[in-house]
């Protein structure tokens, strides 16, 4: 790759970044509701922990 390559590519990601810093602002941390991590759950999230619960269960039994 050739330098000007290079910079155009570090601009990109630049702008990349950027816009998805804009789009995802950091969490405040000073809130007192702020865990650390999203505690939404997707439907697939909870299908998937239904499964694994369900599994676990049927193994304790054996």
């Amino acid at each position: 790759m050739t330098e000007k390559k290079k910079e155009d590519a570090a601009e990109q990601l630049k702008d990349v970044l950027g816009s998805l810093a804009k789009k995802y602002p950091k969490p405040d941390m000073a809130h007192p509701d702020y865990t650390g991590w999203d505690q939404t759950e997707t439907e697939y999230q909870k299908q998937q922990r239904a499964w694994l619960d369900a599994v676990k269960k049927n193994v304790w039994k054996r």
